[in-house]
This record gives C-alpha cells, sequence and structure tokens, in this order.
C-alpha cells in the first residue's frame, strides 16, 4: 500500500507490464430527472480504478484512471458512457489527461506504480487506442505522480504542455511540446516544485503552479513574465483565463491577479484577496475562460474539513457575487478537489470529497447569482469536475468510497443541465426574477448625512459627514455585518462633509468636499483598512467641489461633476498607478447631487439637481458619454444611495422628484430596464450606500432639511426562491500561514489590488535537450511612492443649507 499526494490509500497490486487492461464493465444507469438540478446523461463504473481527471471538449469526455486500473477512457457525450476504447502503457499507476475545447486533440501523461518511468502521449478522438505519438520522459518522482493538474492542452490543440520532477535532482521541469507531432519545443527547469500548469488558448503562455508560487513562463523563449508567491502549498491548482489576462491563485488565501495594459503589457496587479479565518482555498479554484469570473470553494480544516463556502467573484468589477455555504456531520472530511466554468462564467462547478455523510453533493454547479443549479451526488469522494465551453454539460470523476477510506473503484457522471445558460457573460444581469426586503440593523453610531459609506473586504466603513448644528466633522467606524456592531475607527486628519468615497478594494478613496468651515476642497486621502492610516499625500485634483461623484474602475478613479464656486461638469481622473490626475471627457453637462457606479468596463452616472432622470454611461476606452446606452430613470431623483448590487445599479432613496423619498430601483444591464425594489424602512436623501456580502446598506442620512438620522437600513434578495445563505467567519487579525500550522484566526475579507506586486523578466534559452540551468525567481520589488503635488489653495465657500437642530432620538 502507498499514500498519493491525492491522499489515496492505494494498493500495488492489480495489472502491469505494458499490456493494456480490459475495460472494466461499465454500469448503466437510466436517465434520472433531477429537475433544476440538471438529469443524469450517463453514468460509467470501474470496480478497480478510481476516475482521478475528467475533460471533456465538444463531443467527448475523456477521463484518467488510477489505481490497477490506470489508464485513458473516451466517451462520447451523447452515447451511453461505455468507452469508445482505451489506452495504457502499465495497466497501472497514475494518470491525467487534457483535452482541448476547441480541436480534437489530447494530452495524456502516465506513470508506473513503482513511480519511475513517467511518459506522455498525444491523442484524437480516432486515434482508437492507439498514440498518435509518445514521449519518455527522462526523470521521474515516486512521489510526485501523473496527475491531470500536471498536464495541459491549449484550447486550439496546438500545444500540449506537462510538468515533472526529478527525485535525484530535487529539480522540476515544464515541457511543451507540439501538439501535432510531440517535439519537444521547451524544457523549462527550476528547483522549486512544480505540481501543475495550465495554458492559454494558443499556448504561449504556461501558469505554473509551484511550491506556493505562481509563475507565469513564456512557452516560446522560456522567459518569465510574471510570478507571485502564494499563501501555502500541497494540493493546489492555479488557473488561468483563455488569454492570459487573469489568474488566480488559491492557498490560505484567493488571490486573482489581472493583466493590465497600463503597465506596458508586462505586468499583473492583484484585484481580488480574499481571505477567511481557517479556511483553505488551494484545492477548488476556477477562473472562467473570458475572465470575467472568478470562483474558489473554501474548506474550514479546523472543524476537520466538515464545512465549507463557495465563493464567486466579478474579476472587472472585483467585487464578490456572493457566498454558499455547506455543512455536514460525520467522520468524513469534505476537501474541495477541483473546480470548472463555462467559457463566460455563468455555470461554475466545484468538485469535494465527501460521502453520504455529508449535507452538500460531491459536485455542486453554481450560476453567477450563486444559486445551486446541478450537482452529482457519488457514493464516495469526487476527484475531478469539467463544464463544456456553453455550460450545457457538466462531468464528474470519483472515488467510489471516501478517499481517505481502504478501497478502489471509481465512477465517471456526465449530467446536463436543465435550460441554457446565457449565451454572453452576465456579470450585470439576475438570471432570473427576484424578492428582497429593507431592514433595520444596528443604528450608526451619530446622526449624519453628508458622509462617504464604502465597503473593503465585506466589511462598511463610513466617513465623516455633516452633523446638526451644521459642521463638517472627522468620526469615522466601521461595521461588521457578522456581527452586526459598529466600532470607530481613526478619525479623518480633518473634516469632511458632502465628499465622496470609493475604494478599489484594497484602500477607500476620500475625494474633496467641504472643511470644517464650509470651504470647498479637492484633497484625495487615502484610508488603508489594514493598518487604519491615512494617507494625505496624494495629489489634490483641480477644481474643488463637493455633491460630486466618484467611481473606481480598472486602476483609475473618476470624480464626476459636483459643486463649486457654481455647478461643475468636469471629469477628473486619478491613476493609481503614476499617482497622477488628468481631465476625462466633460459631464454631459454641470450637475451636482448625482449617482453613479462601475458595472464591468464602463461607468454609468445619472440623476442630480439639472437633469434629474438623465442617464449616461461612460467608455472609457473611446473617453465618450454616452446616452441612448442606458435607459433614463422612471423618475427625477438626486441625492441618493448608489451602489452596485447582484449585477444592477442600484439606487435608494434621495430625492425622488423633488421629495424625500422610500423608493428603491434597480437598472439591470442585460435589459436595460428599471425595476422597483421593496421600499426602504425611512425616507432618506443625502444619504450613502454600499454592498457588502450579499447586501446592500444604507446608511444615515436626512429625513428632513437639516434633519439627519442614523438609520442602517439593509436590503437583501432573495433569488429565486433559494434561501439566503449566511456567512458564517468571526473577524479577527491577519496571519501568515505555513502548510502545516493551523494559522491565526482572520475576519472574511476581499480585497482587491491595485498596486503592481512585481514584474520579472529574466531570460533562459530554450532546449530540448538536457534540461536549461534553473532559472532564479527575482524578488518582487513594490512601486517606490511618487512624490506628492501640492494641494491647491483655492477654496470657494458654498452656502449650507439651513439645518435645524433635530429632536433627540428615542
Amino acid at each position: 500500500m502507498r499514500v498519493t499526494p491525492q491522499g489515496v490509500i492505494q494498493s500495488e497490486s492489480g495489472h502491469s507490464g505494458n499490456s493494456q487492461p480490459p475495460p472494466a464493465g461499465p454500469r448503466m444507469v437510466e436517465r434520472r430527472m433531477l429537475g433544476p438540478l440538471g438529469n443524469t446523461v450517463w453514468h460509467y463504473d470501474d470496480q478497480t480504478a478510481i476516475a482521478d481527471g475528467v475533460s471533456i471538449d465538444a463531443n467527448n469526455v475523456w477521463g484518467a484512471w488510477l489505481l490497477s486500473g490506470a489508464r485513458l477512457t473516451i466517451h462520447a457525450i451523447t452515447g451511453n458512457g461505455t468507452p469508445a476504447w482505451s489506452f495504457s502503457s502499465f495497466g497501472s499507476g497514475n494518470s491525467g489527461v487534457a483535452a482541448a475545447k476547441d480541436a480534437d486533440r489530447s494530452g495524456f501523461m502516465e506513470s508506473n506504480a513503482a513511480g519511475n518511468d513517467f511518459r506522455q502521449h498525444g491523442f484524437r478522438s480516432t486515434s482508437n487506442g492507439t498514440p498518435d505519438w509518445s514521449f519518455t520522459y527522462p526523470v521521474s518522482d515516486p512521489n510526485l505522480p501523473a496527475s491531470s493538474r500536471k498536464v495541459a492542452t491549449s484550447r486550439d490543440g496546438s500545444v500540449i504542455a506537462a510538468v515533472v520532477s526529478d527525485s535525484v535532482t530535487q529539480n522540476s521541469t515544464l515541457y511543451v511540446f507540439d501538439a501535432d507531432t510531440g517535439a519537444v519545443t521547451l524544457m523549462w527547469t527550476d528547483p522549486l516544485r512544480m505540481d501543475g500548469v495550465a495554458l492559454t488558448d494558443n499556448g504561449s503562455k504556461a501558469l505554473v503552479t509551484q511550491d506556493n508560487r505562481a509563475t507565469l513562463v513564456d512557452t516560446s523563449s522560456g522567459n518569465i513574465i510574471f510570478n507571485v508567491a502564494g499563501s501555502g502549498a500541497g494540493n493546489i491548482f492555479y488557473p488561468i483565463s483563455g488569454d492570459g489576462s487573469v489568474f488566480a491563485v488559491g492557498g490560505f488565501n484567493f488571490d486573482v491577479y489581472a493583466f493590465k495594459y497600463a503597465f506596458n503589457g508586462t505586468t499583473y496587479v492583484q484585484v481580488i484577496h480574499f481571505t477567511r479565518a481557517n479556511f483553505w482555498f488551494g484545492g477548488a479554484s476556477t477562473v472562467s475562460h473570458d475572465g470575467s469570473t472568478a470562483g474558489t470553494f473554501g474548506a474550514n480544516y479546523a472543524n476537520g474539513w466538515l464545512s465549507g463556502e463557495v465563493y464567486l467573484f466579478d474579476v472587472p468589477s472585483h467585487n464578490m457575487l456572493g457566498s454558499y455555504p455547506v455543512s455536514g456531520t460525520g467522520m468524513y472530511q469534505g476537501t474541495p478537489i477541483g473546480a470548472g466554468s463555462n467559457d463566460n462564467g455563468t455555470v461554475m462547478a466545484f468538485a469535494s470529497w465527501g460521502t453520504q455523510f455529508h449535507d452538500w453533493p460531491e459536485v455542486m454547479v453554481f450560476n453567477r447569482s450563486v444559486q445551486l443549479i446541478g450537482q452529482i451526488n457519488f457514493p464516495g469522494s469526487a476527484f475531478s469536475v469539467d463544464v463544456t465551453t456553453d455550460g450545457q454539460y457538466v462531468v464528474g470523476g470519483a472515488k467510489a468510497v471516501h478517499a481517505n477510506q481502504f478501497g478502489s473503484g471509481g465512477r465517471i457522471e456526465l449530467i446536463q443541465l436543465q435550460g441554457s445558460p446565457s449565451p454572453t457573460p452576465t456579470p450585470t444581469a439576475t438570471p432570473c426574477a427576484s424578492v428582497g426586503s429593507w431592514t433595520e440593523q444596528a443604528p450608526y453610531p451619530i446622526a449624519v448625512s453628508g458622509h462617504a459609506v464604502v465597503s473593503v473586504g465585506g466589511n462598511v466603513y463610513s466617513f465623516g459627514g455633516i452633523v446638526e448644528p451644521p459642521a463638517a466633522i472627522t468620526n469615522a467606524y466601521k461595521y461588521t455585518p457578522a456581527t452586526n456592531t459598529w466600532t470607530p475607527i481613526a478619525p479623518l486628519p480633518a473634516p469632511r462633509g458632502w465628499f465622496s468615497g470609493t475604494t478599489d478594494g484594497t484602500y477607500v478613496y476620500l475625494l474633496g468636499g467641504v472643511d470644517q468651515n464650509f470651504n470647498t476642497t479637492a484633497t484625495l486621502w487615502r484610508y488603508d483598512p489594514a493598518t487604519n492610516t491615512y494617507n494625505t499625500n496624494l495629489p489634490s485634483y483641480a477644481i474643488p467641489t463637493y455633491f460630486h461623484a466618484s467611481a473606481y474602475l480598472n486602476g483609475k478613479i473618476y470624480r464626476i461633476a459636483g459643486a463649486a464656486i457654481g455647478t461643475d461638469f468636469h471629469v477628473e481622473v486619478y491613476t493609481i498607478a503614476t499617482n497622477s490626475w488628468s481631465m476625462a471627457a466633460n459631464y454631459p453637462f454641470a450637475n451636482h447631487n448625482l449617482m453613479t457606479v462601475a458595472l464591468g468596463n464602463y461607468i454609468y452616472a445619472g440623476g442630480g439637481n439639472a437633469s434629474p432622470d438623465k442617464t449616461y454611461r461612460y467608455d472609457p476606452s473611446t473617453d465618450t458619454w454616452d446616452d441612448a446606452a442606458v435607459a433614463d430613470l422612471p423618475a427625477g431623483r438626486s441625492a441618493a444611495a448608489s451602489g452596485a448590487y447582484n449585477g444592477r445599479w442600484l439606487l435608494a432613496g434621495g430625492d425622488v422628484n423633488f421629495a424625500i423619498s422610500t423608493s428603491a430601483i434597480a437598472w439591470d444591464p442585460a435589459t436595460n430596464t428599471w425595476s422597483n425594489l421593496a421600499n426602504m424602512v425611512q425616507a432618506r436623501d443625502l444619504l450613502a450606500g454600499t454592498t457588502a456580502g450579499q447586501s446592500f446598506y444604507a446608511v444615515a442620512g436626512d429625513s428632513g432639511p437639516g434633519t439627519p438620522t442614523n438609520d442602517n437600513q439593509q436590503y437583501t434578495d432573495v433569488p429565486c426562491g433559494t434561501p439566503t445563505t449566511t456567512p458564517s467567519a468571526t473577524p479577527s487579525a491577519t496571519f501568515t500561514p505555513t502548510p502545516s500550522a493551523r494559522p491565526t484566526p482572520s475576519e472574511p475579507s476581499m480585497t482587491p489590488l491595485p498596486t503592481p506586486t512585481g514584474t520579472v523578466t529574466p531570460t533562459s534559452t530554450p532546449t530540448t535537450t538536457p534540461p536549461p540551468t534553473p532559472t532564479p525567481i527575482s524578488t518582487v520589488t513594490p512601486t517606490a511612492t511618487p512624490t506628492p503635488t501640492p494641494t491647491p489653495t483655492a477654496r470657494p465657500v458654498p452656502a449650507p443649507r439651513s439645518r435645524p437642530t433635530p429632536a433627540p432620538r428615542p
């Protein structure tokens, strides 16, 4: 007996040598209708082997089996599950497979039971059990056998890549093959262990999963394009989008890196950073082909892996789309082990170990609203999962009993989801009708209006504002939804009111507003939630304003319109990377008290005092405002809470037809329509709002002229009848974990980071002969802080509106 890196206790008995084992007899099942959770097309059982890897293309499911029946099998999607043919060099051992999504090509990797013979093969569906080509690796490591994570085939079928390790030198090597001929086009060797590889569409880039490091390699030159440290080693695989613009790094944290052309096309920046106390995110992470959606299935190792939570993220906006918690009982672990996605991220599948003792299925499939739309209940543990490009089919591979139990036998099961996924990405659309409601949560510590509210890492941060008698204040607070509590944070560097805030996911940026003397400012302050400190050395923008709007999009912060000496129409843009301001296309007219939101690759703005029913879409790529791209508001509105919620633009309260209102509405980009939501509990204007987790929070605001309040009104959708899920993490400090240690608990946090973490471009000479000298890993150097620009001194004084002292609150 021996234990593989996958945690399987496997037998060495069974087939050996070069004879091909006879395929085990499949046990077919009748088509089982599962309603909204899909129906089984077929399943194929094997009594001696485990389906360690599955890969699906447009027509076939490819299976890689381990144990005494180790082999490659191919199954027609539209068939009954019987393999068309199978192949094995050894009959016993480990194997891995990766199929091209858009071509008839598959790469199959295998190692014998002793782990001292590794081979690579190229197949087509018409190969009929005979490889088109084969390659015997000159190195091997019995402790690091073949697996599906270690082989990749480019989407166009032109390139196959695999990683193998050498037990003698302790080095690992990335091999790149011409998929048609099997010619080795690159060998890239490094002393840091390689555990997996993923390819871009044309195979020009390989994302190598190393021991606690992600390394992006140019497959033509062998040069390192980018690398970054992970947050834990072990059973990990790092996925990448088809064009290579987005990749994810899992471990004790879940990080998403996005390619930014603003950095000369050579640097990636971290746009999502998510962590949760006692959770491991290394085993099951995925990025959609188009890079719009990232997902991870985290498990709680502190309770024996008996609970977990699926998290989905919208990459362009850096926002969490939602989460889905699961839990179970008994002695069996529910370790997440694999993930897959369709092209546009509307179908995201996650696989985990487990048995009937768990309350969640071994394969779960979600849409972008984080609703369960498909499942596979295996009798034992899932080992792998894959999804067709259109999201119509999901396939899982499994072991017949729990992964940590003695015994063998496995299954491949194919399900077809009910209905057809959206043909286009829907990062901003809710795929089905939803019902929502407002509830009052813990009140804000003070009565205020004209403050700035921003969400970072699942928490709500509120800054400054105007109190009565009329005065701008420095007070700032943090709201933790998990505990429904407000706590004070560091006060503002100076009083501010009628200003705005936005976030890049790591920092909060606070713009302009009025000071304690009601002088208008143009300051830009940056608050760091991690250190509870402010940076006041950032350059100010050119035209001091209050009652303006602001938004963050793709590394830039936009200050839009507002009030100054008169009403302003300018749009100023702060580029984080260069620490500088520039002008963008003017807003269509001078306006203040307008609302704005960033969705996808656009900024939407509308309402305000000038033309309160007009809305516009700003396209940064063309620097233009478009009136026709977004439907006008159903009624004039200004001074409302505004934010992105479940892919829609949500507006709450404000002055509707010039009266303080409880009305809440949402705009759906998929249909370009506004819809009414449930009314707020209390009518408010000059309030502020943000989305945190699965809720939108409308904080404080005025109930009448000069009458600030301390309401904290929470809006939550209940989509399509699905029960509301509740995060269960406990806030605490951040940790620096090791793979074997139990980290100090930390609060759940999602932190998009715009600052580049480094660019590394060492060179190495590609070769098809002995491996080149190991390429050193360059140290990532943080970007230096630019010299601040002096703050403008001119500060016109607006006339504050009359604000009578409110009656004491009960």
